[in-house]
């Protein structure tokens, strides 16, 4: 746990902290909601000590925005065969369904930084709801945001 918390604090302060003072927007695939669904839910510590520990690790930043993809246990082991697991991934059914239910109630008490996304839909109807949820973030910000990408023209 602290060795995730270090790691997180070095992340904030060397890249996150940075891209922030200047004015950029930041996308990454884990953060604080992450190690609560994981160590809280999925390997039942504290989460008001979990919590405190990331809010120290991140100086108190927290996400604008969360998406979270769900698929049930039984879709993630079907889309993971074939793929050599490690240790966290070596985990039984049990241990990803607690996971599971951690950031389900993670979501459903931050509806309004959490987005529900059903990732057993199409790859092509979960990106549009993805890509329409993060324009309608940005275009809320005022500010003009460049894009590498015109529209409509890869990722």
């Amino acid at each position: 746990l602290f060795l995730f918390a270090a790691d997180r604090a070095q992340h904030v302060a060397e890249v996150i902290k940075p891209a922030l003072a200047a004015g950029k927007v930041v996308i990454t695939d884990r953060f604080t909601d992450c190690t609560l669904a994981y160590q809280g839910y999925g390997r039942s510590l504290d989460l008001g000590a979990l919590q405190m520990i990331m809010d120290r690790a991140t100086e108190g930043l927290r996400p604008d925005l969360t998406l979270l993809v769900d698929i049930d246990v039984a879709t993630f082991r079907v889309r993971a065969e074939g793929e050599a697991a490690d240790r966290l991934e070596s985990e039984g059914n049990a241990f990803f369904e607690r996971v599971r239910q951690g950031y389900l109630a993670l979501c459903s008490a931050s509806e309004r930084r959490m987005i529900y996304l059903d990732g057993c839909q199409p790859i092509p109807s979960l990106f549009e709801r993805i890509a329409g949820e993060v324009d309608r973030r940005l275009g809320a910000l005022e500010c003009d945001l460049p894009r590498e990408h015109p529209p409509n023209e890869g990722v």
